[in-house]
């Protein structure tokens, strides 16, 4: 790439970033706070709204199972809060590559500004050899300010992608429904049938097939849960790999650049 093609791309007196980036960011963050709530929120709903189904079905009276009714909705709201703090930290994390992705584009954008200056002083003074060391600082300068863009770029396809993940993680581990504990079929000899369960054998059933099944349920969530923040850390990781190995190529390629002149 020439310098003109350069100097078109990021133009030569920029100084700072736009504000539309600083406002992009904190845009993402309000949507993955908001999203996480809203979820988080929704997903308790849902095991309420079950929980009360059942309690109806059973024509059982929720006061008597208060503490097992308690410590399902404890125990289900500590594991969804788990995956969502997890996705959390990843969050900041790329927050926090963007934020110093942009600092360094700054300082980078700086020293641009001030080797045209140096160049251009050069140039008016007719020093050869000046305005060429310049003329490199320049190309150096600005080739390290684009390669700050791809990271930039990278970071947010990323931090729009935790946001992504998250959600998807939460809907496909936290799901409730009224079909996986509740099995009613039609038919006269099976409405007796079911009259008489509810009838003699209510309470034992519903802690059998309600309670019990929850319960069992949330073991299996559990593990599903350990999975899920084990797999998070595991991408935190390589995304930590791949940008260290991108800095490390970018300040490679500038020093290379510098040590030319």
């Amino acid at each position: 790439m020439s310098n003109n093609e350069i100097f078109e791309n990021i133009g030569v007196k920029l100084q700072e970033l736009s504000d539309a980036e600083n406002n992009r960011l904190l845009l993402l963050a309000a949507i993955f706070t908001r999203k996480m709530e809203e979820l988080k929120k929704s997903k308790m709903n849902d095991l309420e709204q079950y929980i009360q189904s059942q309690l109806s079905f059973y024509k059982r009276n929720e006061k008597k199972y208060e503490k097992e009714i308690a410590n399902i909705k404890n125990n289900y709201e500590l594991m969804i809060s788990e995956v969502i703090n997890d996705y959390y930290g990843y969050y900041i994390y790329l927050q926090n590559e963007n934020s110093f992705a942009k600092l360094n584009q700054k300082i980078a954008i700086a020293n641009l500004v001030t080797s045209q200056n140096s160049m251009d002083k050069a140039s008016s003074e007719n020093n050869r050899y000046l305005e060429e060391k310049s003329s490199k600082k320049v190309f150096a300068t600005a080739q390290k300010k684009l390669n700050y863009d791809v990271i930039i770029d990278e970071t947010y396809y990323k931090l729009e992608e935790c946001i992504k993940e998250c959600e998807n993680s939460i809907n496909s581990v936290f799901t409730i429904s009224n079909n996986k504990m509740v099995k009613e079929k039609d038919g006269l000899l099976s409405k007796i049938l079911k009259f008489f369960s509810i009838k003699f054998g209510g309470d034992k059933n519903f802690k059998k097939y309600v309670l019990d099944e929850i319960n069992s349920s949330l073991k299996r969530k559990n593990k599903e849960t350990r999975e899920k923040c084990s797999d998070i850390k595991i991408s935190m990781l390589t995304s930590i790999s791949q940008f260290e190995i991108v800095r490390k190529d970018l300040n490679i390629a500038f020093n290379q650049a510098l040590n030319q002149i």
